[in-house]
């Protein structure tokens, strides 16, 4: 019985190590850094990231693509209200295009 406390010991001694505040907290902000990544680049979270769609560049289009489709859309809306598709000024959903 002594030899079973004596292993939990050093294995919870072991586990203290390891889960520090910092190092845990490094571990997390890589993991979000990482699953941010991959929404950027436009992969399914269920699928595994195979290096090529971690490659900066896609990255970098995926992310320049989704801000100009916003922004497109954004300015789309802008000008419906301003020069008015009708007397009155009225904003759905439908004639903005948010909804999707």
């Amino acid at each position: 019985m002594a030899s079973v406390t004596k292993q939990f010991g050093k294995i919870a001694a072991q586990l203290r190590q390891l889960l520090q505040p910092r190092l845990v907290m490094k571990v997390m902000f890589s993991l979000v850094s990482l699953v941010m990544v991959g929404r950027l680049s436009g992969v399914p979270s269920v699928v595994v990231n195979p290096p090529a769609d971690l490659n900066p560049m896609t990255v970098w289009s995926r992310a320049h693509f989704e801000v100009t489709t916003l922004k497109n859309q954004v300015l789309d809306c802008y000008e419906k209200i301003r020069f008015g598709l009708s007397t009155t000024v009225q904003v759905n959903a439908e004639n903005c295009d948010l909804e999707r």
